[in-house]
């Protein structure tokens, strides 16, 4: 369908329709079972973000911003790639959407929402305008500016190995293990019977019990080793591991974690520069976008401040101040530079 001006109008699949296909392919990430919403590394970036915006401030504060639930609102954005909300006004908060649906044009100012908001004996369904609605979300196309994408769809083909190689090695966990204990063909007999119940019982104590090697028919049947018991379980392939820690790495990077912060042989000087990391280009860039759609929507001009985030380094940041207030750079100036 022409529109005035050139403009085409063409008719898209649903958001509903884009969104159930982008949790599809994230469940997926190559098989039935393994969903990289489920390994480590993307529950450790989505823990992390949680928490340091659990520690984030509104500067100026307001009574509007306080409705915003930030933790929630970064652990979605990390994972899912967007969050939606519905403003309420009496009282004032946002009441996070279970699912959404959103129609209208390429002008954002005409989108219409179906938000379901779950509880816990009841769904409630409503329609509201774009106006109405808090919807952050990053990572978006050009052709689906309406839906927000997170990097594990962004990363799929990373994600979905290391979805598949944690999902081995969850497989090879669960295989049979114990001990196999060579005995006689007669298993049935008392004296096979008497060293059952006295292995059942046996703790570090010695017991006295007849040879295997001659309850065999001829010496080739018999046992090369006396009741020698054999270790039954997992056996992960070496490249396995490595691979999968390669692949978590690659993933995290992806989320804006940096690996080393997930790295228990990482040093302190390593965390420290990969918290700064950390802060500048993941939690920053995040915490633009909920001011963006914060600004537009509730009408107040803030911005996010993470103080108790940096307390932790302390010592850098005032090192920091000092050479910048000596290289002549103003106490407010260098106070904002190093975020204090």
């Amino acid at each position: 369908m022409r529109l005035p001006g050139g403009y085409e109008l063409r008719k898209r699949g649903t958001y509903t329709e884009v969104r159930v296909a982008g949790e599809e392919a994230l469940a997926a990430a190559g098989s039935e079972s393994a969903d990289v919403r489920k390994t480590a590394a993307a529950a450790f970036a989505a823990s992390l973000f949680e928490g340091a915006f659990a520690l984030g401030r509104w500067e100026p504060e307001s009574p509007s911003l306080d409705a915003i639930p930030l933790p929630d609102v970064a652990r979605a954005l990390t994972i899912a790639g967007e969050w939606v909300g519905y403003i309420q006004s009496d009282p004032l908060r946002a009441i996070p959407a279970a699912d959404w649906d959103v129609a209208g044009s390429h002008d954002p100012d005409t989108w219409r929402y179906r938000l379901s908001m779950a509880g816990p004996s009841a769904t409630t369904t409503i329609r509201v305008v774009a106006g109405d609605v808090l919807h952050f979300r990053r990572g978006c196309s050009p052709s689906e500016p309406w839906a927000g994408r997170s990097p594990l769809s962004e990363a799929s083909i990373t994600a979905s190995l290391l979805a598949d190689l944690e999902q081995a090695m969850a497989h090879e966990s669960g295989t049979p293990r114990g001990f196999l204990l060579p005995i006689p063909k007669d298993g049935a007999s008392s004296t096979v019977s008497q060293i059952r119940a006295a292995l059942a019982t046996m703790r570090g104590d010695a017991f006295l019990v007849p040879t295997t090697t001659g309850m065999a028919d001829s010496m080739a049947e018999a046992p090369r080793q006396d009741w020698v018991a054999k270790r039954l379980g997992p056996q992960f392939p070496a490249p396995l591991e490595p691979a999968r820690a390669s692949a978590a790495s690659g993933l995290l990077s992806a989320l804006g974690v940096p690996p080393a912060l997930a790295t228990a042989s990482a040093d302190g000087t390593a965390r420290r520069e990969s918290i700064r990391a950390f802060y500048r280009s993941g939690v920053l860039p995040m915490a633009r976008v909920i001011e963006r759609e914060a600004a537009a929507k509730l009408g107040v001009d803030s911005v996010l401040t993470f103080r108790d985030l940096g307390a932790a380094d302390v010592q850098a940041h005032a090192a920091a101040l000092q050479k910048l207030t000596a290289a002549g750079v103003t106490v407010e100036d260098a106070l904002m530079a190093v975020s204090l």
